[in-house]
């Protein structure tokens, strides 16, 4: 939606669920320009969903979420060709196979993949060797390179992944 605000054209590929968080979303992705024509809509399922709260005094925002019971993506012909023709792909580690099978084919493909990266999750590390542009949380980037500081979770992500970019 980000991207899509500031003038670029922008898809969503992924899996939701008919429910009504899954409708809602597919709604909001088109009243916002997002094109989510190749995105998986699956019946009977619960979507996955994310409450975002926000201290106004802390000046802080905590993520909830709920991963519903959506089977894992397995990327189709259609999606695949929307990746190698893009200019950038971002993943993030929610749907870990998918991720990793999206961003092995963009970068095959001469796409830029940004890895917006949020949760340690099991395994992740098969998913940072192909971000060539790395955003992680502060939490992530600590908690996954076990330092303290940012400075040096940025040097240690950097030189084990030579990214081209990485922001914390």
């Amino acid at each position: 939606v980000a991207a899509s605000k500031l003038g670029a054209e922008a898809s969503y590929i992924g899996v939701l669920s008919d429910d009504s968080a899954g409708a809602f979303l597919k709604k909001d992705f088109e009243k916002y320009g997002v094109n989510a024509d190749h995105c998986t809509v699956l019946n009977g399922y619960g979507s996955f969903l994310s409450f975002v709260v926000l201290s106004a005094e802390s000046k802080s925002r905590t993520c909830l979420f709920h991963r519903g019971n959506l089977p894992g993506m397995v990327l189709t012909d259609a999606q695949k060709e929307i990746i190698k023709e893009s200019d950038l792909l971002m993943v993030d580690g929610n749907d870990l196979e998918a991720a990793i099978a999206g961003a092995k084919l963009a970068r095959e493909n001469g796409v830029d993949v940004l890895y917006d990266a949020g949760g340690l999750y099991e395994g992740i590390e098969g998913l940072l060797p192909y971000a060539n542009i790395l955003i992680p949380s502060y939490e992530f980037a600590t908690g996954f390179t076990k330092t303290d500081n940012a400075e040096d979770a940025a040097k240690k992500l950097y030189e084990a992944y030579h990214p081209e970019l990485v922001v914390i």
